[in-house]
């Protein structure tokens, strides 16, 4: 078993060692092609982007969620409005009836009347002597 490990770590180091003459031989193709990738305030833009482009990329992403979070405002202050104008139609409604219905009850009620005096239709009557 320790052979095999050795003889893995042999086949591992060789490989290693290929792959060092292989950077060696290909070191300036390497080196160009990292040029290439920096580009202003030596910073590495992945993917083949252009600073200009990239800065604009994120302006029009920005834009995206600045309209989104707008929309999501104005829809949020809509509904917000609708509840308020459904609240004071509630309280409009509810203030008029209970003012109608004081009003009919107040005027319903009939002033008392005076108390009737019987009089008596005959003098001769025994109820006076």
């Amino acid at each position: 078993m320790t052979q095999e490990r050795r003889s893995t770590d042999q086949e591992i180091l060789s490989k290693l060692d290929d792959l060092k003459d292989d950077l060696k031989e290909h070191k300036h193709d390497i080196k160009e092609i990292i040029d290439e990738r920096f580009e202003v305030h030596n910073k590495i833009y992945f993917n083949g982007f252009e600073p200009h482009k990239h800065v604009a990329d994120h302006h029009v992403i920005d834009n995206i969620i600045a309209d989104m979070q707008d929309t999501k405002k104005n829809t949020h202050k809509m509904v917000w409005m609708w509840i308020d104008r459904g609240l004071w139609a509630a309280i409009t409604f509810i203030a008029a009836s209970t003012w109608y219905s004081f009003k009919d009850n107040v005027n319903d009620v009939q002033p008392p009347s005076k108390p009737k005096t019987e009089q008596a239709q005959n003098a001769n009557s025994p109820r006076y002597p």
